[in-house]
């Protein structure tokens, strides 16, 4: 089965896992936009406090009128900012693992975890649906390394049965001894058999497999260490670049802001003087 999987989802088919990817993740996706805007809004406001406070000397908008403006305070700053502000994102999807209590009231816990019902769900329906289908799983029987090493020999014994019953009809005599016969056979029938099979029949043993059942109700039941290893290895390859990114995306707002205030101050302190 691993092979199947691995085969199904990479390749030519890896679009498979970005959609199965996508669909499981869009909250924690989305929460990491949304929060983008709502912990930087209030990081920011936090800075611009602290640079209201802070004397000019240190890179602050306060004391010291005399002194000379230094971006780089406010350039360093804001690109903390950016960073921390994604940084808290993923903190918020995972962490923490297990369900932390606070005052009797309030669970506290990843918000990946706290819908693995949900997800877990998504997930049996995806495999029982693309993955783990009645169809796939007589391809690779027949056809992959593993799985014909065990279904190919009882093929052979059935074609082989059926040679002989029909050489005791007066069919075929001998064909039943002749190896070469057997294996051609043996290896026509099976090219033809996922394509002979009718549709309806894959239909009813999807439905007598109960898979997504089963395997939903498998992984719900899973502990949540485990189950935050399905889709945190997605974020955990592109973590640091999803920091730096708030970092550069904070210092790039500082720059505009520092490039363009000065000369917006200066239009609207000319207008208001006319």
């Amino acid at each position: 089965l691993t092979g199947l999987c691995v085969r199904e989802l990479t390749g030519d088919n890896v679009k498979g896992l970005v959609d199965l990817f996508q669909k499981v993740g869009a909250t924690e996706l989305r929460l990491l936009v949304n929060s983008g805007a709502t912990v930087g809004l209030i990081l920011g406001l936090c800075q611009a406090l602290v640079s209201l406070a802070l004397p000019r000397e240190f890179g602050g908008a306060g004391d010291g009128e005399d002194e000379p403006e230094k971006p780089a305070v406010a350039l360093i700053g804001s690109g903390v900012v950016g960073c921390v502000t994604n940084w808290i994102a993923l903190l918020w999807i995972f962490q923490p693992v297990d369900p932390v209590e606070l005052f009797g009231r309030i669970t506290l816990q990843g918000c990946f975890l706290k819908r693995q019902p949900e997800v877990s769900r998504d997930f049996a329906k995806f495999f029982a649906d693309r993955i783990l289908t009645a169809r796939n799983l007589l391809d690779d029987a027949i056809f992959s390394e593993r799985g014909s090493a065990v279904f190919r020999p009882r093929l052979r014994r059935r074609v082989k049965a059926f040679l002989r019953a029909a050489e005791r009809e007066g069919l075929n005599a001998g064909a039943s001894g002749n190896t070469a016969l057997l294996d051609a056979a043996t290896e026509a029938v099976a090219a033809e058999l996922p394509t002979a099979l009718p549709q309806g029949l894959y239909d009813y043993a999807d439905g007598a497999f109960g898979l997504e059942a089963s395997l939903g109700d498998a992984m719900a039941a899973m502990p949540a260490r485990d189950f935050e290893r399905l889709l945190h290895p997605i974020f955990e390859e592109d973590e640091f670049t999803l920091i730096a990114v708030g970092g550069l995306l904070g210092v790039a707002a500082a720059w505009a802001q520092l490039a363009c205030g000065a000369r917006v101050a200066a239009a609207c302190s000319a207008g208001w003087t006319k």
